[in-house]
């Protein structure tokens, strides 16, 4: 997902509120009704002028993004086959 690849260098997101976008990003981007200029333009307009909402979208995307990391995905997958495997014994 671009987004997720957004927020994973610090880049904050403003991204649709429809299809499976609000599960990917949750608490972690600016989300916007994709039919709505005027709520696009909002969205800009603040994430360039609220210095605060700028940088806590910045670091909600970044943990956000890590969940979704190769690593995380790994570490859950492993973590799952040892709970089967001990379901087993």
């Amino acid at each position: 997902f671009p987004v997720l690849e957004a927020m994973s260098v610090g880049t904050p997101v403003i991204t649709s509120s429809r299809s499976s976008l609000p599960e990917v990003v949750g608490n972690s981007a600016f989300m916007v009704n994709p039919h709505n200029i005027a709520e696009m333009a909002k969205g800009l307009q603040l994430l360039t002028s609220d210095y605060y909402l700028r940088n806590e979208l910045i670091e909600r995307g970044y943990k956000r993004s890590y969940e979704f990391s190769w690593d995380t995905a790994a570490r859950q997958w492993c973590q799952a086959i040892n709970e089967v495997l001990c379901e087993l014994e």
